[in-house]
């Protein structure tokens, strides 16, 4: 009976994730925490759903919860990084980051790791560098009301005030690529985000734009 509870709050729990529902998505993992503590993700996932309501402070103790039981890892220790960042707690993530950059020689993200810490280390005020969050939530926002000339504005002022935003960089990238069929220019926004992480989907998507550019 327990193995079929799980069944269906993990399939409740992340279509609501998916869709960015991290109410429903938060209660559905808190459901797995309680019937089974030890369910691999359960705190970590539940950390990344109140990370994205802005709870920080329950969002730390849920990532925090998450290490005790499971220990560091590469995820664990880029998520607290993220919280911190977000939070505007410059030491908190720069201290988290330090501990993954240390499990991450080989990792795909260790370039924009590099350049993340680099950067907390330049800045004494956390400002603007959460102003960049909030232009690429707008952006996003813009997207989905079919605004695409104030979203790619919106995501031209993030990445001006966050050169390490990766997310507003793809996202701009895919606008130009999608909407504004401006090949050249996504390509640009793609090869930035390739000199900082190895992840496949960013090589994809440079790869689309070349080709689109020919």
């Amino acid at each position: 009976m327990t193995f079929i509870r799980l069944f269906f709050y993990k399939r409740f729990a992340l279509n609501a994730f998916v869709l960015q529902d991290y109410e429903k998505a938060l209660t559905y993992f808190g459901k797995i925490a309680a019937l089974c503590p030890d369910t691999p993700g359960a705190y970590y996932n539940m950390g990344l759903c109140l990370m994205g309501l802005k709870r920080f402070e329950e969002a730390e103790a849920a990532f925090k919860e998450d290490v005790r039981k499971n220990g560091m890892s590469h995820e664990r220790c880029r998520a607290l990084g993220d919280l911190g960042y977000l939070w505007g707690k410059k030491e908190s993530a720069i201290t988290w980051y330090e501990r993954c950059r240390a499990l991450s020689d080989d990792h795909p993200d260790a370039p924009w790791l590099d350049r993340r810490l680099a950067l907390l280390a330049s800045v004494n005020d956390m400002a603007p560098l959460q102003e960049s969050q909030r232009l690429l939530e707008e952006g996003i926002a813009c997207m989905a009301k079919k605004k695409s000339a104030v979203a790619e504005s919106a995501f031209e002022k993030a990445v001006a005030k966050d050169p390490t935003n990766i997310q507003a960089l793809n996202n701009l990238g895919v606008l130009r690529m999608e909407v504004n069929r401006d090949p050249e220019g996504a390509a640009a926004c793609f090869r930035k985000i390739t000199a900082l992480s190895g992840a496949p989907l960013y090589a994809e998507n440079l790869k689309k734009a070349l080709k689109s550019e020919s």
